[in-house]
């Protein structure tokens, strides 16, 4: 859904984007450390993107039965399980930047490779080439582009 929305201090011109990957070394920490070695990698994955084109963006699954659909849906040919439905908000900042929040996830959220998760509720800066790790596989990456 293309839009003329610019985050508070962007140009129209300027995009932000956020590629989705399934990321193997991720995937093998989380299957030796959590006993997901029931799952396999989806090594065809195909990667995706979405671009950042309003001021709040929701990062989950898509569910019918509760009614929700995130505007960065990661549900599709290769849903990752350990994707909560509503798992993380990015919020658009006055001065064009952005930042992440967990909203409570099941599996949590992990900043640019920590083994720590982020603590829910809390709103984390983030900016160009920052990365998430969510679910089993799943990595989110932040492009600006210009």
């Amino acid at each position: 859904m293309a839009s003329n929305y610019a985050p508070p201090g962007q140009s129209q011109t300027s995009r932000w984007s956020i590629a989705v990957t399934a990321d193997q070394g991720y995937f093998n920490k989380v299957a030796a450390s959590d006993g997901a070695s029931q799952l396999q990698y989806p090594s065809f994955a195909k990667p995706r993107r979405f671009p950042l084109d309003r001021g709040d963006l929701t990062i989950g699954r898509y569910s019918a039965k509760r009614g929700i659909t995130p505007d960065v849906d990661l549900s599709g040919d290769v849903a990752d399980p350990g994707v909560s439905a509503q798992h993380a908000k990015l919020f658009a900042k006055p001065d064009g930047s952005w930042s992440i929040m967990d909203v409570g996830s099941s599996n949590g959220t992990f900043l640019n490779g920590s083994d720590e998760p982020l603590a829910p509720n809390v709103e984390i800066q983030i900016g160009d080439g920052t990365y998430l790790n969510i679910g089993a596989w799943t990595r989110l990456t932040i492009h600006y582009e210009g």
